[in-house]
């Protein structure tokens, strides 16, 4: 099932984000400020995985990556303007 789904969606992408990308984008837009951890476990990646993932997208400005102001061990994940609007896009060519 899971594979249909990702050809039908790669069929019909017009953004450049992968699937793990869009997963990403999708958790964070429902889980705002999650932890690295707490969204590695959601995708199925590893943290140091996914850290390299949130690397490029905070470097295409679709995420940002701050300190908790509550606890500076933990690191939050925000959706940026960009990147809502990157996943609207995404959504909308589905």
């Amino acid at each position: 099932m899971m594979r249909a789904i990702r050809a039908e969606i790669r069929s019909h992408r017009t953004t450049d984000l992968s699937i793990p990308q869009f997963r990403v984008l999708a958790f964070l837009h429902h889980r705002p400020g999650a932890s690295l951890s707490e969204a590695a476990e959601h995708i199925g990646l590893t943290p140091p995985s996914l850290s390299k993932m949130i690397d490029g997208l905070v470097m295409r400005r679709l995420v940002t990556r701050e300190i908790s102001p509550s606890d500076r061990r933990r690191i939050t994940l925000t959706l940026t303007e960009l990147g809502q609007a990157s996943l609207q896009s995404a959504r909308c060519s589905l």
